[in-house]
């Protein structure tokens, strides 16, 4: 009887202890989500800070809009993915560069808050590439209405590369320029080239295990044409394989990314739901269908596009596997553009606006400066370069 006692006492303490760990814990995530806001607070006289639902394609989508400055030049951001929204994470990386551009977020159609206020769409016949860029047609179109502005500026990253670049494509008279960040040239393609380069540095280093891993992964992945083909196991072994071998160390960790993500001023209870299916592969291949056969499958940007007609910059992480920086390199190395630039940040991977902001940013305003002097019109007299 006095062991069951002490048995039963020491799990009400061990209760009452975990209890209060994860208080102090939500104590202490909350003082510093305040902290981040009182520092991401814009005060300037001409600022400008929303949060706003708007109407596009005949459905609720939000948006989130930060300048110091409402004059200065607009650069609509599209996330990736697809349904990778990151409008939460906008104080973390774009505080460099709010003094000299208005950045706007868009949590587009089937993700992120838009897919909670949308519960009632239907995946297979509401969500498609096309629709998509008629939402962001419309939204570009309402930025230009509310800003006074003739054209701004598109950024895609990953997925959004493709919604961005053929965007820019079929409107340039709306688009000042054009950013790829992690650029998708093709993405199939792409995860290969990936398991091969790391194939290569584990036989290197005598893991003949992982050599062989890569190899059956990657040549059954690279027999996949639809989505309803893919064998997630199988895909799942050969990008965390191919990661263990290309991941650089200064990149943003899982854990880092969720700290920033929880600690972050603005995430809603709907942006962790979204963040949890978010980071389940198979269960965002299942929410996503038409756009991830589009993105890993069909698109191909050497097909799409091989001359733009807005300037086009490209920034990539140096240890980017995700989506080949070598990849984007050599595409850049052969497309016809008014202007175009490649930058590579080192250190940095698929996500280099988080792995390093700062440098991220810097790069942003140093090179953008020369479009945005000159109109971003297609005839201005900048001339070509490339570099990386």
């Amino acid at each position: 009887m006095r062991n069951t006692n002490a048995a039963g006492l020491m799990l009400k303490w061990t209760a009452i202890i975990v209890v209060l760990l994860l208080m102090v814990g939500i104590c202490i995530i909350l003082i510093i989500k305040f902290y981040n806001m009182s520092q991401a607070e814009i005060r300037t006289e001409n600022g400008i800070q929303e949060d706003a639902w708007i109407t596009l394609g005949g459905i609720r989508q939000y948006i989130r809009i930060r300048g110091e400055d409402a004059d200065n030049p607009v650069i609509l951001m599209l996330h990736g993915g697809p349904g990778y929204p990151m409008a939460y994470m906008d104080y973390y990386y774009n505080k460099g560069i709010i003094d000299a551009f208005t950045m706007v977020s868009w949590d587009q159609r089937g993700s992120g808050r838009t897919y909670y206020e949308n519960r009632e769409m239907n995946i297979e016949t509401d969500l498609s590439r096309e629709t998509l860029l008629n939402d962001l047609d419309q939204l570009v179109d309402f930025l230009r209405a509310k800003f006074n502005e003739k054209k701004i500026i598109i950024m895609g990253h990953s997925w959004g590369t493709i919604l961005g670049s053929l965007y820019a494509n079929r409107h340039p008279e709306k688009v000042k320029a054009y950013i790829g960040v992690g650029q998708i040239v093709d993405f199939d393609e792409g995860k290969v080239r990936a398991a091969e380069a790391a194939a290569g540095i584990a036989g290197n280093q005598g893991e003949t295990k992982d050599v062989e891993i890569l190899r059956q992964t990657s040549e059954a992945f690279s027999r996949t044409k639809t989505v309803d083909e893919i064998d997630f196991d199988n895909t799942v072994k050969m990008i965390t394989t191919s990661l263990k071998y290309l991941q650089n160390p200064e990149e943003m960790s899982a854990i880092a990314n969720m700290w920033t993500g929880l600690t972050s001023p603005d995430m809603s209870f709907n942006d962790v739901k979204w963040f949890l299916i978010a980071s389940d592969f198979e269960k965002i291949v299942r929410y996503e269908k038409p756009l991830i056969q589009e993105m890993y499958f069909d698109f191909n940007l050497y097909e799409a596009i091989r001359q733009f007609k807005v300037p086009a910059l490209f920034i990539s992480g140096e240890a980017d596997w995700i989506t080949p920086a070598i990849m984007v390199e050599e595409y850049v190395e052969t497309l016809n553009a008014p202007w175009k630039k490649m930058v590579l940040i080192e250190n940095a991977g698929h996500v280099p606006f988080l792995d390093k902001p700062g440098a991220f940013c810097e790069f942003l305003k140093e090179n953008l400066e020369q479009v945005t002097l000159n109109g971003g019109d297609s005839d201005n007299q900048l001339i070509p370069t490339w570099s990386c």
